[in-house]
């Protein structure tokens, strides 16, 4: 995949420079690999879906999680982890996954929504016999009854592949995983068929988590994570593939509900250093404090109209308009030269019929997070063996 050209502004001084840190249904198969859904938190087809929500109260839920999921992020990069035992690599909450990924393990295989991360290494779902499990309203996988279940021993290879592992008086392969925000799961390292529509891989590694707690959401089955080590099952699915590379195209905010996002195993992809991340869980861009005021006095500038001031949308800027706002095209410019262009559906979001808010704000510090706004109508490709990211401009609602 190419890394994103330049692309025209309305005026050139509105280019973001960011320098990244990654820390962080049907199927359709291709050559070399195949697509899978991914479900929006706020779309009617996710178990998540609250009808009673308002947009301005899913707006303001977007930026509610993001900030938290970025102060636990900071504070992971100065502790190495709240439980000095665990192999934690992100966060995670009961509000934070803003995707779903619709999947299913076992033989006969179980439906499971698991929160995508891209930020850990674990995937993971609740199973019996539950020590201490969170309310689910799906059943609870049993792996008893699953043909293709089996526990993998301390000897395995892949015991070793996390930290936090110990060995059980039945010799098994006992972990813990434990998180930034204070969630934690714990259970047996086991081997699996999981299957993505008509697709099925084999002996794939999970976590049979029969002791669970951090306030999970009662829909959320467990976690999938997308992280660059051998044990992610991003790593595990594209190895089989033949390539370690994964993607995905994210619809714009308020795209019809029956247009899904996409997820693309063992196609190109690429993860850079830096202060900032790239989040998928998490809706805005969080800038930092100084930044940010230079930007909006900016794009204040650009805009000629007035702002819209309205108590329950605090200090953020917006505007009111009829279907949209002339909205600068903004750039955003990674450390190693990619350019990714802004379209002002992904910088302005309404929250009100009407009314379109900067999907940006200000925080203390110097880091901050890419969210997914931004990241609407850009494939965005991971290269695991390269730890590479990029970037290509892309209708994500003609993909398949």
């Amino acid at each position: 995949m190419a890394e994103a050209s330049d692309s025209p502004s309305k005026f050139s001084s509105l280019i973001l420079f960011f320098f990244i840190y990654l820390a962080n249904s049907s199927t359709v198969a291709t050559n070399g690999g195949f697509s899978i859904d991914l479900i929006n938190r706020d779309s009617p087809n996710s178990p998540l879906y609250n009808p009673k929500e308002t947009p301005l109260d899913r707006f303001n839920n977007g930026f509610r999680r993001a900030f938290s999921r970025l102060n636990r992020l900071n504070m992971m990069r100065t502790s190495s982890s709240i439980y000095p035992n665990a192999a934690a690599q992100t966060t995670v909450a009961s509000d934070n996954g803003q995707y779903l990924m619709k999947f299913s393990i076992g033989t006969p295989p179980v439906d499971i929504y698991g929160i995508v991360d891209t930020g850990s290494d674990l995937m993971w779902t609740q199973c019996l016999p539950c020590e201490q499990c969170y309310k689910q309203t799906n059943p609870i996988f049993n792996p008893a009854l699953s043909s293709s279940y089996f526990n993998l021993s301390c000897q395995a290879a892949q015991c070793h592949l996390l930290v936090s592992v110990s060995c059980s008086p039945q010799e098994l392969c006992d972990y813990t995983y434990g998180y930034g925000s204070t969630a934690l799961t714990k259970g047996v390292l086991s081997t699996e068929t999981v299957t993505f529509g008509s697709t099925s891989f084999k002996n794939i590694v999970f976590g049979c988590g029969h002791n669970n707690t951090g306030g999970f959401n009662p829909n959320e089955m467990g976690l999938v994570g997308l992280g660059g080590r051998d044990l992610s099952l991003a790593s595990q699915v594209s190895s089989q593939l033949g390539a370690k590379k994964f993607s995905y195209c994210l619809v714009p905010f308020h795209t019809n509900p029956s247009t899904t996002s996409k997820m693309y195993f063992g196609n190109d992809g690429t993860v850079s250093k830096g202060n900032v991340f790239i989040d998928s869980g998490v809706p805005p861009i969080l800038l930092p404090k100084d930044f940010y005021n230079r930007l909006e006095h900016e794009v204040k500038n650009a805009i000629k109209l007035t702002p819209y001031q309205d108590p329950q949308l605090g200090t953020q800027l917006c505007y009111k308009g009829q279907t949209t706002i002339d909205a600068p095209t903004l750039t955003a410019q990674f450390d190693g030269g990619a350019k990714v262009p802004l379209i002002s559906t992904s910088t302005f979001i309404s929250p009100k019929d009407g009314i379109f808010c900067f999907a940006m704000q200000p925080v203390d510090g110097d880091g901050g997070i890419f969210g997914n706004f931004a990241q609407s109508n850009i494939l965005v490709g991971y290269d695991l063996e390269k730890q590479t990211v990029s970037f290509k401009p892309t209708d994500c609602t003609k993909q398949v």
